[in-house]
């Protein structure tokens, strides 16, 4: 039962990935700099799953996509995020110090012949990401800035990214864990992305008609 909850949640989430991104990019022209970030991000997530999936079907191992999936995930949100906090040079100064932390981890893990995935950079990129953005909701609540449908979508990246990270966590400190068990998690996680694309979904069909309003 909990495997076939993860198949059909997964499916839901590629399918909802597929449409966001397609509607993004038929709206490319009309979407805010700000948007077209986000756009970035479903494009770069599309492009992990297409490789993957591909290297799946030739019997090729598809492990050293996660420090790519990792990096390329976290630079897009990072230069989406930071810059609305910290100066540019900040920005950039902050980016590279992680980013080669998320390097120099993950080249000791290969070198040393463990699991990519045991690295902690996917947790720490997550409490990163929900802390940034937390910062982000916060501000913009304290100075009782307009709701905006961009904002929406900064609230449903923080349920994404607070979820996935309790459940990263709780998925680590399980010495042995179920095959179905495994799969209640990585559905669960799914659920939340599904979320944050049906909101990207909604803000990409209705910011032009929002912006002329």
């Amino acid at each position: 039962m909990a495997i076939l909850f993860y198949e059909i949640v997964k499916i839901i989430s590629l399918s909802l990935l597929g449409i966001s991104l397609i509607i993004g990019i038929f709206r490319f022209k009309k979407l805010s700099s700000e948007l077209k970030w986000f756009l970035y991000y479903l494009a770069f997530f599309s492009l992990i799953e297409i490789v993957s999936n591909v290297l799946i079907v030739v019997r090729i191992q598809n492990i050293l996509l996660y420090p790519i999936y990792i990096y390329g995930e976290f630079l897009i949100l990072s230069l989406l995020i930071f810059k609305k906090i910290f100066s540019k040079k900040q920005t950039y100064i902050l980016i590279f110090i992680l980013t080669t932390f998320f390097l120099l981890e993950n080249m000791y893990l290969f070198f040393q012949h463990k699991n990519l995935t045991d690295s902690d950079s996917k947790i720490l990129f997550h409490l990163i990401i929900s802390c940034a953005v937390a910062y982000l909701l916060i501000k913009s609540i304290w100075n009782f800035e307009k709701m905006s449908l961009i904002l929406v979508n900064y609230f449903a990246l923080f349920f994404y990214y607070s979820i996935s990270l309790f459940l990263f966590v709780l998925m680590s400190q399980l010495q042995e864990i179920s095959l179905e068990k495994a799969s209640i998690i990585w559905g669960m996680n799914n659920l939340m992305s599904s979320l944050l694309y049906c909101s990207l979904i909604y803000t990409f069909y209705k910011f032009p008609k929002y912006v002329r309003s």
